[in-house]
């Protein structure tokens, strides 16, 4: 039956496929009219669609200092965007990262970051670099773990501090924010991850591609294209670009944003 199943899958296409697989996830549940061997297909692609090959191993790797809750929170959103997958992309998306896919996205990573630390002693942050000192490396602090954030941000969060680590864009440095800085309905600008008011904080970026940048252009393709994404991820992937876009304080580069993924 396996050896089966597999045959006809590859006569049909992991496109094709994984195009079936997407519109099925969307429902919520498998179709129990579609014969025995694409129901046999979705569950092997539900776990292997979009994943980069297994010898590639880990993206990143923990030091000894994380705890092994921590350790296994970032597995899991790895493994989590190892499944990300869509047919389309923005063309921001395209140009930073290539297509919407987790195997692509953890190629990027892998690229910039081998290991995960922590630094429990910082309440401001999410999570932070220090190249010079600490090259490729991401510190990680408790509120990465905080069960009040959903994966999909704290995925954007690691891409995030990956794009720091590039000495080509001058590790991507942050500039102030506005002193009032305040949304349009007048009300100050708060953290998503701490509360913390940003205003005169250095959390905000001038370019439509760094730090902020390409977390809004991950998120919104995932809130837009990922076929193998539920609702409720899209939805979150949504919600968390806009605390991202929101600290994009020059106006060609909001707009430059707002055209590609808005």
């Amino acid at each position: 039956m396996t050896f089966t199943a597999d045959r006809r899958l590859r006569r049909l296409g992991l496109g094709a496929v994984l195009a079936l697989w997407g519109a099925a996830a969307r429902a919520g549940d498998f179709n129990p009219a579609l014969p025995p061997e694409l129901k046999l297909g979705f569950a092997i692609l539900s776990r292997t669609a979009g994943r980069a090959p297994a010898a590639a191993g880990p993206a990143l790797r923990c030091d000894p200092k994380v705890s092994r809750r921590m350790c296994g929170i970032v597995e899991g959103d790895l493994a989590f965007l190892r499944s990300v997958w869509g047919k389309s992309s923005s063309d921001l998306q395209k140009s930073v990262f290539g297509p919407l896919a987790g195997s692509v996205y953890l190629a990027w990573l892998a690229a910039r970051v081998k290991t995960v630390g922590v630094d429990y002693r910082v309440a401001d942050a999410v999570a932070y670099t220090q190249p010079p000192l600490y090259p490729e490396k991401i510190l990680l602090t408790r509120a990465y773990a905080s069960a009040a954030h959903p994966q999909i941000a704290r995925i954007s969060v690691l891409l995030h501090e990956a794009r720091h680590m590039e000495v080509k864009g001058r590790y991507w440095s942050h500039v102030r924010c506005p002193v009032p800085f305040r949304d349009a309905r007048g009300e100050d600008m708060l953290s998503f991850w701490t509360g913390e008011n940003l205003s005169g904080q250095p959390a905000c970026d001038r370019t439509a591609v760094g730090a902020y940048g390409i977390e809004v252009i991950m998120l919104r393709n995932v809130s837009r294209y990922c076929l193998t994404c539920g609702g409720k991820v899209r939805m979150d992937a949504d919600l968390y670009a806009r605390d991202a876009f929101n600290r994009i304080i020059d106006s060609a580069a909001v707009e430059t944003l707002r055209r590609d993924v808005y």
